[in-house]
């Protein structure tokens, strides 16, 4: 699944791929990444293999940040001690490390993880610092600055400003569930119904997008019923999974699902069933719509005014078959106007219509 994101879903790799040409043209960067990064080790071991061969005199060096001085935790990485000994208060340990020649930060993407935000600020300074104080012609350590608290990161020369949020959308987690439900047994129609249900409840979260899916089509019958199974689960880096959504909102965003993918094949059946029996609905007007309405055009007769015109006689021509339709689609119409859900034996029936053309 992780390789499906971060290599077929085009945003996804487009963020990975600006962070590479970051670092292959020698940039330092912030990265903002939510707390529920999906498939953090994989996305870290993607940029890396496409950095490698591009700059192959560097190497990665990953670290989770420290929660005391950053100059002396930096000082005490890549210095010995004959060279810390060597170094004086009169300048910052950026500076002095800038200025080295002989200590392995010049060749490491130095990737520091989890920063916090009472660091943020001392990380961003050092760099800043650092790359202002390296000689002319010397080519830096390149950092990568990685925190999940984005109110921490301010502008900062020379160090680009990389959002995950602000790079992925909810149309690419819904374009990540079309690909990643294509394996199941189902037919197509209701493959991207739940494809849109995945999206409507985890959000931008694909990795729980993920597990949703995984579940198969007994999680899209009754996803409330999953909750506690959901948040029993792990992520890829051990995290618990955390849906906090009340039996009231799973059912409401159900409901916009449902609302998104079946309202539009409702609204095609009538259109169809107008059109097929034009001169029959003609025959039937003008009639009183449900709010008070005058009705004279039969494009504008609801599925209500057509059943309606069906219970007083005017369709004694139609066939019972095509009657029988026209009083289902009515009542999903009515379940779904009146903000309810269908069940998905309902569903899979609405799919399975044929509406003539």
């Amino acid at each position: 699944m992780e390789q499906v994101w971060w290599k077929q879903i085009t945003n996804a790799a487009n963020f990975i791929q600006s962070i590479v040409c970051r670092l292959i043209a020698q940039k330092s960067v912030a990265l903002l990444l939510p707390e529920g990064m999906p498939w953090k080790d994989a996305f870290e071991n993607v940029v890396i293999e496409k950095v490698t061969p591009e700059d192959s005199q560097r190497i990665f060096d990953v670290m989770e940040s420290p929660a005391g001085d950053v100059g002396k935790f930096m000082l005490e990485r890549y210095c010995d001690e004959d060279k810390r000994s060597e170094y004086r208060s009169c300048v910052t340990q950026a500076a002095f490390l800038a200025g080295r020649d002989d200590i392995p930060l010049n060749d490491r993407f130095v990737w520091v993880k989890g920063i916090k935000a009472r660091t943020m600020g001392e990380w961003l300074a050092f760099v800043s610092d650092y790359r202002a104080n390296l000689p002319k012609g010397r080519p830096p350590a390149v950092f990568i600055l990685e925190t999940s608290e984005s109110d921490a990161v301010r502008p900062t020369k020379g160090i680009d400003i990389i959002s995950f949020d602000s790079s992925i959308s909810p149309f690419d987690a819904y374009t990540f569930c079309m690909l990643a439900i294509s394996p199941l047994r189902m037919k197509d129609e209701l493959k991207t119904y739940c494809a849109e249900i995945t999206s409507q409840l985890c959000g931008r979260d694909v990795e729980l997008c993920a597990l949703c899916l995984g579940f198969g089509k007994d999680f899209f019958a009754q996803p409330a019923d999953f909750v506690t199974r959901i948040n029993e689960s792990v992520r890829s880096t051990g995290e618990p999974f955390r849906l906090d959504l009340s039996m009231e909102m799973i059912r409401r965003r159900v409901w916009k699902a449902q609302i998104k993918t079946l309202f539009p094949l409702i609204e095609d059946f009538r259109l169809s069933f107008v059109r097929r029996h034009r001169t029959l609905v003609e025959s039937g007007l003008p009639i009183t719509g449900s709010n008070g309405e005058r009705i004279t055009v039969p494009e504008e007769a609801g599925l209500g005014e057509l059943y309606h015109m069906f219970k007083n006689g005017v369709f004694v021509t139609v066939s019972d078959s095509e009657k029988n339709q026209l009083t289902r689609f009515r009542e999903w119409r009515n379940t779904l106007a009146h903000c309810s859900i269908l069940s998905l034996k309902e569903v899979e029936k609405l799919l399975s219509e044929q509406i003539p053309d």
